[in-house]
């Protein structure tokens, strides 16, 4: 029998990075629980509410500007929720691959 596959399209990595959450009423402090290329799990101070649109400014040592990512919340529940990544270029999404194989992402 085969083995079923996992829900996601992308695998994620487990993560504890700070980020600054953008939303509709200004930004917010989030934790990342986990990212992949396809969206990403967090921790929020404030709940958000499924299928708001927002930006995950992620900071990493080996960019000068911050990686800027449009997403869409997927499912949020209490103060944790996911999000699914609605890169605007191609730039963004190989931006976002380099920033998973560093150490700041476990590789």
């Amino acid at each position: 029998m085969a083995k079923p596959r996992h829900f996601r399209a992308w695998p994620r990595r487990p993560s504890d990075v700070p980020v600054v959450l953008r939303v509709a009423r200004g930004e917010r402090r989030a934790r990342l629980t986990d990212i992949g290329l396809g969206g990403a799990g967090l921790r929020l101070e404030e709940p958000l509410v499924a299928g708001a649109e927002v930006e995950i400014v992620l900071h990493a040592p080996t960019r000068w500007d911050p990686l800027v990512l449009p997403a869409t919340v997927a499912w949020a529940k209490g103060h944790r929720a996911g999000v699914a990544f609605r890169p605007t270029a191609d730039r963004d999404v190989y931006d976002l691959f380099e920033m998973l194989g560093t150490a700041v992402f476990g590789a």
